[in-house]
């Protein structure tokens, strides 16, 4: 009896956990939407180094993200992400106006991953 319930606490951590996780990835995903929406306004509105500095946060958020969370599930998509900040990073150096549509890309990336991992009927079967 002893090992059943403690299998069930186990197994109730471990889908808390998964839930949770699933949730704080759902948030991550839309904070950097916003960090990406801010290199695009700042960019538009000619402040190149206000634009560079978001990227620069941003960047650094997602590469604590990946390096924090490396059991990411979804690696191809991660790496999509990854190369168009890249991207960004180096048309921002150039101030090159595909900044905009890059910016847009990368934010539909991010948030397609971020609604790939929240816990749905789909995700768990």
């Amino acid at each position: 009896m002893k090992r059943i319930i403690l299998c069930s606490v186990l197994a109730g951590i471990m889908i808390a956990g998964g839930i949770f996780s699933c949730f704080y990835v759902f948030s991550f995903s839309e904070r950097m939407g916003e960090n990406i929406e801010n290199i695009s306004r700042c960019f538009e509105a000619g402040e190149n180094e206000a634009a560079r500095q978001a990227f620069n946060n941003a960047d650094r958020e997602w590469k604590s993200f990946r390096r924090l969370h490396i059991l990411i599930a979804d690696d191809d998509h991660a790496l999509e992400i990854t190369m168009s900040m890249a991207k960004i990073d180096s048309l921002l150096q150039q101030e090159d106006e595909e900044v905009l549509t890059e910016c847009e890309s990368a934010k539909e990336l991010i948030r397609v991953y971020g609604y790939e991992q929240l816990p749905y009927v789909m995700n768990i079967l």
